[in-house]
């Protein structure tokens, strides 16, 4: 009959040689030969729940014979194991080691693994493997024995994949005091969980925000720098410099001499008000923004005319207001061509004398002398009334604002009385 049976079979056993004498049956033990009576007959049927040598003889009228024996091995089944032990969550390109847990391994029994299905591809044998899934995957783990294969467990391994760093940052990255800019992560990419990190000062120093696009407002020229910060890795960081250009302030005036005379000229300078990022000082007449008048912080001009100018600051982010001054131009005197008047009177009697021709200047008076040029005054204005004694050169000139024109003279003869 069969030796070897599992746990909960049975199995048939039958005498084999000899021969039974006069009136013999045949019995079975268990035991010893003589034992513990197994049953009678030619066979019988066992089921043993442990390992069992059975004994047979032939026992007659005449005598009772030897036993033969036989060992039946009884072979345990093996239980479904219960679970999976082991690091289920694990980065790409790492390993983690499961190992089966619970249930019983039967007789011969051994743990097996696969993967796609209970049975399905093999994944390797022994209560533990070490496994290294490119992507997510389920391990299946049974105990396959000489009795039975049991139903699986299974754990699904999570393969969590790496973040790879931004290759830049866009986005407007020069803008005005007070304006803002939206920056965006270009390129890399964001691995399992990951986030996207913003910082400034340094990667990693001070957050700025967080997501693929931030708005910001800087006041001062500033780097931002940004990286992927995921379940499996922090990336390093692409970075970018986002410049601030100022504003201008508006002049609160203008320096220099603004009264100068027809044919000078003088410097007139920008003052108060600051420049802004690449901003130039622009001078106009006319209007402010009106007729170019020069560049620069300071211009030198020799208008013709009173003239009005106007300053302003003109930079990336703004044009100012204007500052304006107003260059007074006087004019100068021309020389008198002579004087009329008569130039012939009696003692006792006086005439008058007025300037003739030239041009008197801005501020000019007219000036009028005896003995010389300059000489001793005889009045001003003009028209003077003389009574010299004897006969008497006189001069006059304009004298004004810019300057003192050469004379013009008459003689007046003074005749005697008889």
């Amino acid at each position: 009959g069969t030796t070897a049976i599992c746990s909960g079979s049975s199995n048939t056993l039958t005498v084999a040689g000899g021969s039974a004498g006069s009136g013999a049956i045949v019995q079975w033990f268990t035991g010893s030969c003589g034992g513990t009576s197994a049953g009678t007959g030619n066979s019988i049927t066992v089921s043993p729940a442990t390992t069992t040598t059975y004994f047979v003889q032939y026992t007659g009228v005449c005598n009772t014979t030897t036993c033969a024996s036989v060992t039946v091995t009884v072979n345990t089944p093996s239980t479904a194991p219960t679970g999976i032990t082991g690091t289920t969550t694990i980065c790409s390109g790492a390993s983690t080691t499961l190992t089966i847990a619970g249930g019983s391994a039967g007789t011969g029994a051994t743990a097996q693994w696969f993967t796609g299905s209970c049975g399905g591809t093999s994944a390797g044998t022994g209560n533990s493997i070490t496994v290294s899934p490119a992507t997510t995957t389920t391990y299946f783990v049974r105990y396959g024995g000489t009795c039975n294969n049991t139903t699986c467990a299974s754990a699904t391994v999570t393969v969590n994949t790496l973040s790879t760093a931004p290759t830049g940052i866009t986005g407007t990255t020069t803008i005005c005091s007070g304006a803002s800019t939206t920056l965006t992560v270009a390129g890399g990419s964001a691995g399992s969980g990951a986030t996207v990190q913003w910082f400034t000062g340094s990667c990693g120093g001070t957050s700025a925000g967080t997501g693929n696009s931030i708005t910001v407002s800087p006041a001062t020229t500033t780097t931002y720098f940004v990286q992927y910060t995921g379940a499996c890795n922090t990336t390093l960081c692409a970075s970018a410099i986002v410049t601030v250009n100022s504003l201008s302030t508006a002049p609160t005036g203008i320096t220099g001499t603004t009264t100068i005379c027809n044919g000078s000229s003088t410097t007139l300078t920008v003052a108060g008000g600051s420049a802004g990022s690449g901003a130039t000082v622009q001078w106009f007449t006319g209007s402010c923004g009106g007729t170019s008048a020069g560049t620069g912080n300071s211009i030198t001009v020799s208008p013709a005319t009173t003239t009005i100018y106007f300053v302003q600051y003109t930079g990336v982010c703004n044009t100012t207001t204007c500052a304006s001054a107003t260059v007074t131009v006087n004019t100068l005197s021309t020389a008198p061509t002579g004087i009329t008047g008569t130039t012939t009177i009696c003692s006792g009697s006086s005439t008058t004398l007025t300037v003739a021709g030239g041009s008197a200047g801005t501020g000019s008076t007219v000036q009028w002398f005896s003995g010389s040029c300059g000489g001793t005054s005889a009045g001003t204005g003009n028209s003077i009334t003389v009574s010299p004694a004897t006969n008497t050169t006189y001069f006059v000139q304009y004298t004004g604002a810019c300057n003192t024109t050469t004379c013009a003279s008459v003689v007046i003869t003074v005749n005697t009385l008889k």
